[in-house]
């Protein structure tokens, strides 16, 4: 059988660099599919106002904009004849002190004998006079407040009433948005989608083409980043509860097909995995079929005859004659002669370790 082309694996830091620029390439990707979405979902929506205007009564929202009008006036009365009171109140109590004062006075002149002065008389029932005007006009102040206040509620009562017909209004309204809302999404999920769908299936042809190649991993890096932009728009426009179903589908289907793959890499596996899964089984000293440990010191046996001597010494006459090695759980042919040098060697791997000859399959 003509020689397969071996791999090479390179160095641990190209390795590592080819991972990372696998990486980068996946997440500029990312970047590039989300900004083609952008400019696909900046379509113009439903918009909430436009249904409200078409479900709510213009009538009562006029006269629910009069009603709140005629509040805002009223409280701001309100306000004002409170800060009249306020400098009512001020005055009020500036004419007391005076006319306390006055009265002392005149209290003081009379224990004194003294005659109490007619400008000072004239004074004191001047004050008197303008205290008592001043209680009323605070008290018709106080009157106004309380009319404005009756008129307050009134108004605010005719509001509440004129919102509970505007709010079922509303809540008509935001149905309707909401359902044509859910039918945009809808939309904007499709276009979306009709673009990366078919992006995906493109990489999955690429992939299927190039899965043998060195390119393969670049391949990988956008089919990642795409199948990640597919499941945000999933979840972003679909409605959550179809979304988790959606999601769980997807999810079963992978697992199956990776069950099936693993099942058929047990039943029919690929040169390339049995040859790996050989030479694992070889280095923890196990059958590559059934696990079973393999007897101590069959390995001594492929080195160099000079090696051996120095191992085995008293054991080399009876390994050496030695021709082949079966595994005594499942009959697997572990170790055989090599044709070309007639040295022990792997039966499961492909070359000799002694003289490097291919064995034929």
């Amino acid at each position: 059988m003509a020689q397969e082309k071996r791999e090479r694996k390179g160095s641990f830091g190209h390795r590592f660099l080819t991972t990372g620029l696998n990486i980068l390439l996946a997440i500029l990707v990312y970047w590039l599919l989300g900004f083609i979405l952008s400019d696909i979902s900046s379509q113009p929506g439903p918009s909430l106002t436009s249904y409200e205007a078409i479900y709510q009564d213009k009538d009562l929202l006029s006269q629910n904009n009069a009603l709140n009008q005629q509040l805002m006036n009223v409280n701001s009365s309100i306000d004002e004849l409170k800060q009249q009171q306020s400098l009512i109140q001020a005055s009020i109590s500036g004419y007391r002190d005076t006319m306390n004062q006055l009265l002392s006075l005149q209290k003081s002149s009379v224990q004194k004998g003294i005659i109490f002065s007619m400008e000072s008389q004239q004074n004191l029932t001047k004050i008197t006079q303008q205290y008592l005007e001043s209680q009323q006009q605070y008290q018709k102040l106080n009157f106004s407040i309380a009319s404005k206040y009756t008129d307050s509620q009134r108004i605010q009562s005719d509001i509440s009433q004129l919102n509970t017909k505007l709010d079922e209004q509303r809540a008509r309204a935001y149905d309707a948005y909401n359902e044509q809302m859910v039918r945009h999404n809808l939309k904007l999920a499709g276009l979306q989608l009709c673009f990366l769908l078919p992006l995906l299936a493109i990489v999955a042809y690429f992939y299927r083409r190039l899965r043998q190649s060195i390119y393969v991993s670049m391949v990988v890096a956008v089919g990642v980043a795409t199948l990640i932009e597919i499941i945000f728009v999933m979840h972003e426009h679909f409605p959550s509860r179809y979304f988790k179903y959606l999601l769980i589908l997807a999810l079963i289907y992978l697992v199956v097909c990776a069950l099936k793959t693993m099942l058929r890499m047990v039943i029919k596996p690929q040169t390339k995995w049995l040859m790996k899964q050989n030479r694992d089984a070889y280095q923890k000293m196990l059958c590559a079929t059934c696990q079973y440990p393999i007897a101590p010191g069959l390995f001594k046996l492929t080195l160099p005859l000079s090696k051996q001597k120095d191992i085995l010494p008293r054991d080399l006459d009876n390994l050496s004659n030695i021709e082949a090695y079966i595994c005594p759980s499942c009959g697997e042919k572990l170790f055989e002669k090599c044709s070309q040098c007639q040295q022990l060697r792997h039966s499961l791997l492909a070359y000799c370790d002694h003289c490097g000859f291919e064995k034929n399959k």
